[in-house]
């Protein structure tokens, strides 16, 4: 192959090299670009994800924050249930004193 390109004229010769330097331009324009928008893809899909889970961690510490919330209450109902059943005890007694 080179000693056919060897027998060419110069203006044949140039004429490849200028082409054969395009293509490799071309080719690699279209691998940056496709680079590129590698990038900006992932990059996108990561910041999504960032988001999600930044989103994710606050519904977290609300539902605890909630959840410790509503355990206090669970706390108190049982007492109060205490509290009510010993008054209602004391009224009957009282109720059956007056009798």
């Amino acid at each position: 192959m080179l000693e056919t390109l060897q027998k060419l004229p110069t203006m044949y010769l140039a004429g490849i090299i200028v082409i054969s330097l395009a293509l490799i331009k071309a080719l690699s324009d279209g691998l940056l670009w496709v680079f590129k928008e590698y990038w900006a893809n992932n990059k996108e899909d990561a910041q999504r994800h960032s988001n999600a889970l930044q989103a994710n961690t606050m519904a977290i510490i609300k539902l605890q924050v909630q959840i410790e919330q509503l355990t206090e209450l669970l706390t108190i109902v049982p007492k109060l249930k205490a509290d009510v059943d010993w008054a209602h005890l004391k009224l009957r007694e009282l109720q059956n004193g007056q009798k």
